[in-house]
């Protein structure tokens, strides 16, 4: 599940990202004679590459988010912690599963935030 919510963020950043651009960058690149593969590679990824980065970003964080929902069908991970301590009345017990889920949500997002900056010079 987590992985088609990977893939599903990627693919609309994906769509989106190089008509978001500039078509006539891509019209001017096919009147100076360059081939379809250059184009691709020369014009419409490096336009395309932070809306992609942007979508790997906004899907890590959300696999990350929604990887505690796993332990409500046996899967384990930190959301055990958390549906414990909920159905305990601790949260002390919650917050074991809830405050590491938090940070590296926000370390995913930071570090994958700084990624798309660079990319988008």
């Amino acid at each position: 599940s987590s992985l088609f919510s990977l893939l599903g963020e990627v693919d609309v950043y994906k769509r989106h990202g190089p008509g978001g651009g500039a078509p006539g960058w891509v019209g001017a690149a096919h009147g100076l004679g360059m081939a379809p593969g250059q184009v691709l590679a020369q014009v419409e990824l490096p336009l395309a590459l932070p809306a992609i980065v942007g979508g790997v970003r906004t899907a890590a964080v959300e696999v990350i988010a929604s990887a505690t929902l796993a332990a409500f069908i046996g899967g384990g991970g930190l959301g055990i912690f958390i549906t414990r301590g909920f159905a305990l009345f601790r949260p002390d017990i919650m917050l074991v599963g809830a405050l590491p889920v938090a940070l590296l949500a926000l370390l995913a997002e930071g570090l994958l935030g700084t990624v798309q900056r660079a990319v988008a010079r």
